[in-house]
């Protein structure tokens, strides 16, 4: 009996344990389920008939980039595409390597030089008036400039400069011509190379530079009328002068009325001058002729020189 009794609670436990477990698993099985979404079958051979396509796009799309790449590497640093020289037309006055070494591309890339650059350089140049510039690949430049054209020859301080109908000066890089016309500053002012000359607005210390790019145009009509006179000198106050084979100055001024003013110099030259101590002989002002005497007062003069 005892046996028995102690049989029976286990049994009654494990059935407990039983149900519950029984209990849990319909619990279980009750909860919903999450659906399960199934992939549509793929067919294997087009499966791979597109990983093999797109491999061949990857390949072509790498090698494209590594031949890029490699033009690119060789632009900028094969010695192909550097500039060292450059052709140069135009010049007769600047020497090519002056041009060149004022341009500042010796050395450099050619996808590293700006044309516009290299022009504004060059045409800086006192003696360039104009400059173009072109490039061609792999290394080829070819600078076209107009060089000034030289005029007559300044003379200042000491210093000679060639200066254009412009009145702009330039350095003299080359010999001068024996047919040159010069022209002397009396005032002894400096100049600015390459800077056009402005009005005179002040007194001789506030220009520095020659004041009258007329002087040149005056001492070129000059030239034609008197041929062989060939040195002429300025002043700002009375302009283009000379002196006489008689020793003595004839102020001609500026080109109004210039062909008045040597006909009145060559009358008083042969009737006045070789009997007189002149001087000097003013036509600066149109229509007021005078000259002076050593030792004396300024005569008027008519316009027929006597």
């Amino acid at each position: 009996m005892n046996i028995l009794f102690n049989i029976l609670p286990t049994r009654k436990r494990r059935r407990k344990r039983r149900r519950s477990a029984r209990k849990m698993t319909k619990y279980q099985t009750s909860m919903a389920r999450p659906a399960v979404q199934r992939l549509p079958l793929v067919p294997l051979v087009p499966a791979v008939r597109w990983m093999r396509s797109n491999m061949w796009a990857r390949m072509a799309s790498l090698i494209c980039i590594a031949a890029s790449g490699a033009i690119l590497f060789s632009f900028f640093w094969s010695y192909d595409f550097y500039v060292y020289e450059a052709t140069i037309e135009g010049n007769n006055l600047l020497s090519k390597e002056e041009i060149f070494a004022q341009s500042k591309m010796d050395g450099y890339n050619i996808f590293f030089i700006d044309p516009r650059e290299v022009r504004r350089a060059i045409a800086a140049m006192p003696t360039v008036k104009k400059a173009e510039v072109g490039y061609a690949l792999p290394n080829q430049v070819t600078i076209r400039i107009v060089e000034r054209k030289p005029a007559a020859v300044w003379e200042t301080q000491d210093m000679r400069y060639w200066v254009d109908q412009e009145g702009i000066f330039f350095p003299i890089t080359s010999p001068i011509p024996t047919d040159t016309l010069f022209i002397r500053d009396l005032d002894n002012r400096p100049v600015n190379l390459g800077v056009p000359v402005k009005p005179v607005t002040g007194t001789l210390a506030d220009t520095p530079t020659p004041p009258d790019p007329t002087a040149v145009l005056t001492a070129q009509a000059l030239h034609r009328y008197l041929p062989e006179q060939t040195v002429w000198e300025y002043s700002r106050n009375r302009g283009i002068s000379f002196v006489d084979d008689g020793g003595w100055r004839v102020y001609f001024g500026n080109r109004t009325g210039l062909q008045a003013k040597v006909a009145i110099y060559l009358a008083f030259k042969e009737k006045r001058a070789p009997f007189r101590s002149v001087e000097f002989l003013d036509l600066s002002i149109p229509g007021q002729p005078y000259y002076k005497l050593k030792g004396s007062d300024a005569n008027q003069l008519n316009s027929e020189g006597g």
